[in-house]
């Protein structure tokens, strides 16, 4: 069996793609989809919505504005915790455009959180899932497990979920989330 870990970032209310998930989980009932999720981008409602047994909940700072690489380190682990408290999100960060600062690196280690980050971009902490991407997004393979990286405002979103869809259900696959694998 193989491991496949699956994750979107930029998940927001309007920016959700909810119904095609839905569908996705409905045809793969034991798939697990890590969303980075920009929360100041959500209601209360839709956070308690999207909070499903499959799916793992990620920060990925309150939305894309850059206002993350001005967080003390307190600030950081605050902000932090906040969603981790409030909507059972999972002890991780990865920063909108993969700028983070060794402000939030050390509020996540102080914390225990992992990082999420790109693979051209090396954090000293232990705790790190190095995403690798194809083209900016889609399947790629490893040598230990396979990865399904995008974005849910892509051009070619229905055409890499088509492509995740199809290697999903002719594989035998063990679903991890992203904190899974740290």
């Amino acid at each position: 069996m193989n491991d496949i870990v699956i994750s979107f970032d930029d998940m927001w209310e309007g920016n959700d793609r909810w119904n095609d998930f839905i569908n996705l989980h409905k045809k793969i009932p034991n798939i697990k989809i890590t969303f980075f999720v920009n929360p100041s981008q959500c209601s209360i409602e839709f956070l308690k919505k999207i909070n499903q047994s499959w799916i793992e909940l990620v920060y990925h700072a309150e939305n894309h504005s850059g206002g993350h690489k001005k967080w003390s380190k307190e600030e950081a682990k605050e902000r932090l915790l906040k969603y981790v408290k409030e909507f059972n999100f999972a002890k991780g960060f990865k920063a909108p455009g993969w700028k983070i600062t060794q402000n939030i690196i050390d509020g996540c280690k102080e914390l225990d959180f992992w990082i999420a980050s790109i693979n051209t971009i090396p954090i000293e902490y232990n705790k790190v899932f190095y995403t690798y991407y194809k083209k900016g997004e889609g399947l790629s393979h490893h040598e230990k497990y396979s990865e399904y990286y995008g974005h849910l405002q892509s051009y070619n979103f229905i055409e890499n979920l088509k492509e995740l869809k199809e290697y999903c259900t002719k594989k035998d696959l063990n679903f991890k989330f992203v904190s899974e694998m740290i």
